[in-house]
């Protein structure tokens, strides 16, 4: 019900559904996650990650409040504790392909090279994820490794020969990097 007043733009229904069903069950971690996933989504942080620790006190091993947690620090502008929570996530479930994507992305902002090894545990989980592969490429490119960029891409293309994006940063490589105007 809570998911249907919140569809239908009826906020305050749905934090009166999702409040009803904690207060019936105060131990009910769905009902917890739904609630700390709505203020996340109304940018109603504090409240969000307070929920979310309500999980992480019942199960330490929740990997989803850790998420949640992550995406209200990081919308938050918090990279650090954005990065210390996905983290978190990924050491409780390294099957979280999201958790991992993220990581690389975050890092991919720092200009960290951990974006690396973040992007190729995605790789490992997804092997054909362009969103990981475009994600690595686009690294390579920004931090001057023009050639693993210009591999890279050409993996996407094997995948998918016709992303765009993979065609437009090959020639943009040779044109503005490498002066081949003939490629």
């Amino acid at each position: 019900i809570a998911d249907g007043y919140f569809f239908t733009n009826e906020p305050a229904k749905c934090e009166a559904s999702l409040k009803k069903a904690i207060s019936l069950d105060a131990q009910n971690k769905e009902a917890l996650m739904k609630i700390s996933e709505f203020y996340m989504y109304l940018d109603r942080f504090e409240e969000s990650i307070s929920y979310a620790n309500k999980i992480l006190e019942m199960d330490q091993n929740f990997s989803k409040a850790y998420i949640i947690k992550a995406m209200c620090y990081k919308n938050a502008g918090d990279t650090a504790r954005a990065i210390l929570n996905f983290r978190e996530a990924f050491d409780k479930n390294p099957q979280d392909y999201n958790a991992c994507i993220m990581l690389a992305q975050l890092h991919f902002g720092l200009k960290d090279k951990l974006a690396i090894t973040y992007y190729n545990n995605a790789l490992n989980l997804k092997p054909k994820s362009l969103e990981a592969y475009y994600g690595l490429a686009m690294f390579y490119q920004e931090t001057n490794e023009l050639n693993r960029a210009l591999e890279t891409y050409s993996t996407i293309l094997s995948i998918d020969p016709n992303y765009k994006n993979a065609h437009y940063n090959i020639g943009y490589i040779h044109f503005q990097y490498l002066k081949n105007y003939n490629q």
